[in-house]
């Protein structure tokens, strides 16, 4: 027999129960449709890179990806200032005996190659247009075709009218080194008619036989040919014509006029080309003409004969041989690790150029101004707070030139008649060193003189300054104030000058304005 006992159930109990297995359900996703909770990791925090720890710690990263530490950088500065200072010290010696050279210079105390252009023991400066360029030449006395020679280095700083460019020679075994820096105003060839070109002058009648418009025949019209100098190594060399060519080395024959048929010129007649030319060569003799080659087809020789007939409207290039020149000379030592200045000297000339004749300087009166330029060498300074040079540098120098002439006649006061004066400025240093640099002229002449000298100031200790007066007199154009005077064409000369700060050496050529 089965007994049933009923427990009464505690309702708090049962409610408490079903609150708990909800709360469970629902924080573990269950049926309750909660949504799960995934515990959150603590962030990582990125490690540096190399680059990063060495420029943190003031190092250079480098493109080898090495690092430089903050002390290695130290030690290459050091070495660094080191050099620099070193390279200061050594270029501030060389600057004080150049300076030495250009005071040397500027006391007259160097004989230098340039002192005249007469002497053999100097050397000597011409110059040419080759090829679109100038070319300048300097002549050293006893050179033999396989000694060195000056070669072109560099051009000069540019200016106006004027050509310049720098040239070298060694160093020789001693270390020695010379530079010439030249300026020329020399100009490109200048196209000439044929006929006016010196040597060019038309001499041979006209070789047409018929009559001419006045009825005139036999080689009787105008000159229209130019008998070809055959004694002349200068004509040869620029006579040209492609039936004047041979494989080998040979003697042409060309066929001359049959003076027995008269209605026929059986004269050999060829296009060529004469110093530049166009025209034809002709055969114009009674037997027969030749022209000799050598080897390298080189004309040799011809016979006598031979005509040209410049084209109408033919000319030849007429190169400039009346120029100016003016320039400077270092002469410096490279020897253990350092650079001497042993020479300095400047120089100015003509050629072809002439001096401006005394006999015609009492026929010039009134002003003139003359505007150039200037080259030369020069040594800068810089100073300590006690007043000792801290450093120098030197190198070569373009600036400009201003002047005014003044000559005689009743437009000049009396107390400034047969005076020049001027200034040099605008100076531009190779090293590229600021000033303010300005060097005021004053020289005085006589009536009777063509060369003048006088006093170079640059704020410094006073220097002296020269000039000659070249060309023929010029014409200036007169104005509503003053008449048409004649001048010289041109001036060129020399110069020193110290400043507070430096010191020049320089030569300088101007034109009439």
């Amino acid at each position: 027999m089965l007994f049933c006992v009923k427990t009464p159930i505690n309702k708090l109990y049962v409610f408490a129960m079903a609150l708990l297995l909800a709360v469970t359900l629902a924080g573990c996703g269950g049926n309750g449709g909660g949504t799960a909770m995934t515990p959150t990791e603590p962030p990582v925090t990125p490690q540096p890179t190399p680059q990063e720890r060495c420029e943190a710690a003031s190092g250079r990263w480098n493109a080898d990806m090495t690092c430089t530490s903050a002390e290695e950088l130290e030690a290459e500065r050091m070495a660094l200032e080191e050099e620099r200072m070193a390279m200061v010290a050594a270029m501030t010696k060389a600057a004080k005996t150049k300076a030495e050279a250009i005071n040397a210079e500027a006391m007259g105390s160097i004989a230098a190659p340039f002192d005249s252009a007469t002497a053999t023991e100097n050397y000597t400066v011409t110059s040419e247009h080759e090829d679109g360029a100038v070319v300048v030449d300097i002549a050293i006395p006893g050179a033999g075709d396989d000694d060195p020679e000056f070669m072109r280095a560099d051009a000069l700083p540019a200016i106006e009218g004027w050509d310049g460019s720098m040239y070298t020679l060694g160093p020789n075994d001693d270390g020695e080194t010379e530079i010439v820096g030249v300026y020329t105003d020399i100009t490109a060839p200048k196209a000439t008619p044929f006929a006016m070109v010196a040597g060019q002058a038309l001499n041979a009648r006209d070789l047409d036989t018929s009559a001419d418009e006045n009825g005139n025949g036999n080689n009787t019209d105008d000159y229209t040919a130019l008998t070809v100098n055959q004694d002349s190594a200068e004509v040869l060399a620029v006579v040209e014509s492609a039936k004047f060519a041979a494989s080998a080395a040979a003697l042409l024959t060309f066929d001359s006029d049959d003076a027995s048929t008269t209605d026929v010129d059986e004269a050999f007649e060829t296009t060529g080309i004469y110093n530049g030319a166009m025209g034809m060569y002709r055969c114009d003799r009674s037997s027969d003409c030749t022209v000799a080659l050598d080897a390298d087809g080189k004309i040799t020789a011809m016979s006598t004969g031979w005509v040209f007939m410049p084209d109408e409207g033919a000319t030849s290039d007429v190169p400039d041989s009346d120029y100016l020149y003016y320039g400077f000379w270092v002469k410096k030592t490279d020897a253990d690790g350092a650079t001497t200045y042993n020479s300095v000297q400047t120089f100015s000339g003509a050629n072809g150029v002439i001096m401006f004749p005394v006999n015609e300087m009492s026929n010039v009166s009134g002003s003139a101004s003359y505007e150039g330029g200037a080259a030369g060498v020069y040594m800068k300074k810089t100073f300590t707070a006690a007043g000792e040079i801290e450093t120098a540098t030197s190198g070569t120098f373009s600036a400009d030139v201003s002047l005014m002439a003044n000559f005689g006649g009743n437009d000049v006061a009396v107390n400034k008649q047969f005076s020049i004066e001027g200034s040099v400025s605008n100076f531009a240093l190779s090293g590229g060193e600021q000033n303010a640099w300005s060097v005021n002229l004053k020289a005085g002449f006589t009536q009777a003189d063509n060369m003048f000298s006088g006093a170079a100031n640059g704020g410094g200790a006073e220097a002296a300054w020269n000039g000659t007066f070249y060309g023929a007199a010029e014409e200036t154009p007169a104005t509503d104030d003053n008449a048409a005077k004649l001048a010289p064409a041109a001036v060129a000369g020399e110069f020193n000058a110290h400043f507070s700060n430096g010191h020049v050496a320089g030569a300088f050529g101007a034109h009439k304005q």
